[in-house]
């Protein structure tokens, strides 16, 4: 006799007096030949979803934990796990990721910790191309690799190397004086990270205030530059006209000339009558 399932649970018609079913039998790991009544296989339906659930949701969660990964760590130490086609990761799983960070970035030497050291203070900030954040987060992830290799950084210490940083770069010259003037007690990582954030966000207010008024400058001077440019070619043009009109009037006035001075050397040239002898 075939049963017709729960309309309601999904599930779909089984013999519930003892059918084999090959491909359900797979799906659930019943081994061949086993005969399950309905209450066995709705037992065993529920905990395969239950078993799929929790798979999901490790699969989710090892994604997530794969992205944290990529973002805390700089590029740098995982270039070499780019796809060369996509530059992305999605051939590399988390555990692969960590084994591959165990085996190199946590094996530094104390000379490699002080090259990368050296090399994060020879940053050129540019406050144009650049943020902040770009720079603390290298920082912080020198801290954590020293503390690795169990050669910890201090908090000053890594204080001082992003005050190196952002006063290299020239453009926080007010802003730097501003955070020495504060006290000792002030001087910490996270305190210069939030007063870099704020100098970099005031200058881009300046640059965009002075974008404005130079905006409005060059306005002003190429509305000049044309006022001029036009009373200049107005001027040019009408003395051009005046000085067509000279040279068309002294024109008339060489033709006029020459007329007359042909017409009076034509009379001069005409015989003396002779006078009669008386």
């Amino acid at each position: 006799m075939f049963g017709t399932g729960h309309a309601h649970s999904g599930l779909p018609h089984y013999d519930w007096g003892g059918l084999h079913y090959a491909r359900t039998s797979r799906c659930l790991g019943i081994p061949g030949g086993t005969t399950i009544d309905k209450v066995q296989l709705t037992c065993l339906l529920e905990e395969h979803k239950d078993q799929v659930e929790r798979a999901n949701q490790a699969q989710e969660l090892m994604h997530t934990l794969k992205q944290m990964i990529i973002k805390a760590v700089p590029e740098r130490y995982l270039a070499i796990l780019h796809n060369p086609f996509t530059s992305a990761y999605e051939a590399q799983s988390a555990r692969q990721i960590l084994t591959h960070l165990k085996r190199t970035v946590a094996t530094l030497t104390d000379d490699e910790l002080q090259e990368e050291y050296d090399r994060i203070a020879a940053t050129t900030f540019d406050p144009h191309g650049m943020e902040v954040t770009e720079v603390m987060a290298d920082i912080r992830f020198l801290g954590r690799l020293a503390t690795a290799i169990n050669n910890p950084y201090s908090d000053a210490q890594l204080m001082r190397l992003a005050l190196k940083i952002f006063t290299n770069c020239g453009y926080f010259s007010q802003g730097i004086r501003a955070w020495k003037a504060r006290p000792v007690a002030e001087h910490s990582l996270e305190n210069i990270h939030q007063h870099s954030v704020w100098e970099h966000a005031t200058l881009h207010e300046l640059n965009q205030c002075i974008g404005a008024i130079a905006g409005h400058q060059v306005n002003v001077l190429q509305e000049s530059t044309n006022s001029m440019l036009n009373q200049q070619q107005q001027f040019f043009e009408a003395k051009t006209q005046e000085l067509t009109e000279l040279v068309l009037a002294l024109r008339q006035e060489l033709a006029s000339f020459l007329a007359n001075a042909s017409n009076t050397s034509k009379s001069g040239d005409k015989p003396k009558k002779k006078k009669k002898k008386e």
